[in-house]
């Protein structure tokens, strides 16, 4: 499928606010590191990144292992429930953090 047909259905079946900033954007197939790639396989130098790929880059393999362990044992649970990573992630930014964050 070509970029127009992928252009065609995100503008069909995303929300309006779903922001694009170019007139032909680029449809990423995959990523690593500080690098995505297209379906024909160029590679084009992140600058944009965003959220956690700023700090680490794209699929970053220990963060990929980690993010698996957590999935085969307990993909999401409702903050109803006490689970232990959630826990311990909660103590580990009040002790690294300024301030009281108890």
């Amino acid at each position: 499928m070509d970029e127009r047909e992928w252009l065609r259905r995100h503008r069909s079946y995303l929300f309006p606010n779903v922001i694009l900033y170019y007139e032909q954007p680029l449809v990423v197939e995959r990523a690593q590191g500080c690098w995505v790639y297209d379906h024909d396989g160029r590679a084009y130098l992140d600058f944009f990144a965003g959220i956690l790929t700023v700090n680490a880059g794209h699929c970053h393999p220990r963060i990929v292992e980690r993010v698996a362990e957590q999935v085969r044992t307990l993909q999401h649970a409702s903050s109803l429930y006490i689970n232990r990573p959630m826990v311990e992630l909660a103590e580990k930014l009040a002790q690294i953090t300024p301030g009281r964050l108890q």
